[in-house]
Parts: structure tokens; sequence; C-alpha cells
């Protein structure tokens, strides 16, 4: 799941929703969140998209 759709679910914008865990960092545990590198992130929507090649 993106920042973007736990956003959604709880009815914040993704900037709030970022903000909220950037100020509240004790709550969540060390790996609950992470970000993707550009290369991550085209893979992932490509992914998405159907559009990604068979190994």
């Amino acid at each position: 799941m993106l920042d973007s759709d736990l956003a959604e679910i709880y009815g914040y914008s993704t900037k709030a929703f970022n903000q909220q865990i950037k100020n509240n960092k004790e709550r969540f545990d060390e790996d609950f969140m992470f970000q993707l590198t550009k290369s991550d992130d085209n893979h992932a929507n490509a992914g998405q998209f159907g559009l990604q090649k068979s190994d």
C-alpha cells in the first residue's frame, strides 16, 4: 500500500498523512514506512498497469 492509499482510507490528504507520521514517529515501528527510489516507483507503476515484463 502506498501512502496515498492509506491517506484516503483515513480521510487525510497524502501530505497531511505523511506529516502526521513524521510528527509521531515514536508511535510506529521502524519498518512501518520506507521511501521508494524513482526506479522502484517506475517498476511498481508498470506492474499496476500490467506493463511489467516477464522474466
